[in-house]
């Protein structure tokens, strides 16, 4: 469609307006009656108010009867005071029907029937290993096979070959071994344990993972381990193998497995999915191209629970060193690559705000202005795209760094003032929402 024209400024309530009907707009092209659109957003209990927003501007338009969307959210972590409810009872109130279907936890018999169909075993044969299973799981479908596989990786369920070919083998296991080395109190206790019997240093940038999200680019990850590509492959094939990670499909949508497993630092035009008919990179093109190929790709992880267990397992204070590092990173990386400073720029901030009270302990006050001048610019680009709430979270954390530097230089009263006055304006639109 061609470069287009920069909208013009509008105040905040009338700026969110336009950005709401142009997103509306957007859907509508790919919704059809001849072709219906169905959207999944998962885990909308984590959506942010804006997003929330969005969505209910959506649905009470009642301009898209050619779309549905499908939300999936966990019972246990909306209440009714969660935001959510509101955006539900707000589209129902439009006149657009909603459908709730509950998805219960796996029982017992489940369980039985998965192992029966899956270990070719009687029922009466499965019952105590389903029994024991089910205990530790509580039903939850993730940990049921997380469980299975730890079982079969530390041997506790063996598949026995015959003494001669003439009958078939057959899936065995020790119910009192089983029992010994089996007991969790959760899934986090369980995948904790399970992330500890890897290599310290797969571990280690498994937590790391975990500082920079769901997901996490490969690229990223390199500057913040500092670590180089060739490092870093054995590593993520380790977290890979494990189930720990999976390559995510916003890298590489046309790509379903990672080419990792066929990355040769010696010979990096090697490179090539192991699924793909034709080579990723041929030999005719460049080393920068297969380098920048795989540094474009990212990962994520398997289960929001892999990552919350890979993020408790360091300390508090390793967790603000390591997301202190991380922004500081970042930005020495964006002197070299303005693009990570323009797309990453709320990713940075956020890494800020999480060790933002130990600011107080640094006595470099010259770092502690050029962070409060990021929260400024960085609000001013939220404010611009219309995340109104962030915009002011970032102006407050920047005039709270204003303050700790105060304490013990001055502080030029224009700078502050600026933070005043952009905090002023946010505040002064009652129709926004803040978190």
């Amino acid at each position: 469609i061609g470069v287009q024209p920069i909208p013009p400024p509008l105040p905040p309530t009338e700026s969110q307006g336009r950005l709401m009907l142009l997103f509306s707009r957007f859907i509508g092209l790919f919704a059809s009656k001849e072709r219906p659109l169905v959207i999944f957003l998962d885990d909308i209990q984590w959506a942010d108010r804006n997003s929330l927003q969005q969505i209910t501007y959506i649905f009470s338009t009642n301009n898209f009867r050619d779309v549905i969307v499908l939300g999936a959210y966990r019972n246990d972590e909306v209440d009714a005071f969660h935001p959510l409810i509101d955006v539900i009872q707000g589209i129902q109130s439009s006149g657009t029907p909603v459908k709730n279907l509950s998805l219960s936890k796996l029982q017992l018999t489940h369980i039985v029937q998965m192992l029966v169909d899956s270990l070719h075993c009687p029922l009466d044969k499965v019952l105590q290993l389903a029994t024991i299973t089910y205990s530790q799981s509580k039903g939850n479908p993730f940990f049921t096979i997380q469980l299975l596989e730890s079982m079969y990786k530390q041997k506790l369920i063996q598949y026995v070959l015959p003494p001669s070919l003439d009958r078939p083998g057959e899936w065995r296991w020790n119910i009192q071994e089983i029992q010994t080395k089996i007991h969790f109190d959760d899934v986090v206790e369980f995948v904790k344990d399970k992330i500890g019997r890897l290599n310290p240093n797969s571990s280690r940038l498994l937590s790391l993972g975990a500082c920079l999200g769901d997901t996490f680019q490969l690229e990223i990850l390199s500057v913040v381990s500092q670590k180089s590509l060739v490092e870093l492959v054995p590593l993520l094939l380790e977290l890979q193998r494990e189930g720990l990670i999976v390559p995510s499909p916003i890298s590489h949508p046309h790509e379903p497995s990672s080419p990792l497993e066929s990355f040769k630092p010696e010979h990096p035009m090697h490179l090539s999915s192991s699924t793909s008919s034709s080579p990723v990179v041929s030999p005719g093109n460049s080393i920068e191209n297969t380098q920048t190929y795989v540094t474009s790709m990212a990962f994520s992880f398997l289960h929001d629970k892999i990552q919350q267990a890979a993020y408790q397992i360091i300390s508090p204070q390793e967790k603000s060193a390591t997301h202190l590092q991380a922004a500081r990173l970042l930005i020495l990386a964006g002197k070299n690559d303005p693009h990570i400073l323009q797309t990453r720029a709320f990713e940075i901030a956020n890494h800020f705000n999480i060790c933002l009270t130990q600011f107080k302990t640094l006595a470099d006050s010259s770092e502690l202005l050029n962070i409060a001048q990021f929260f400024l610019d960085t609000s001013k680009q939220a404010k611009s795209a219309a995340s109104y709430n962030n915009a002011l979270v970032y102006c407050t954390s920047g005039l709270f760094l204003l303050d700790v530097v105060s304490e013990k230089d001055m502080v030029p009263s224009e700078r502050r003032g600026d933070y005043n006055t952009n905090s002023k304006y946010l505040k002064s639109h009652p129709t926004l929402t803040f978190d």
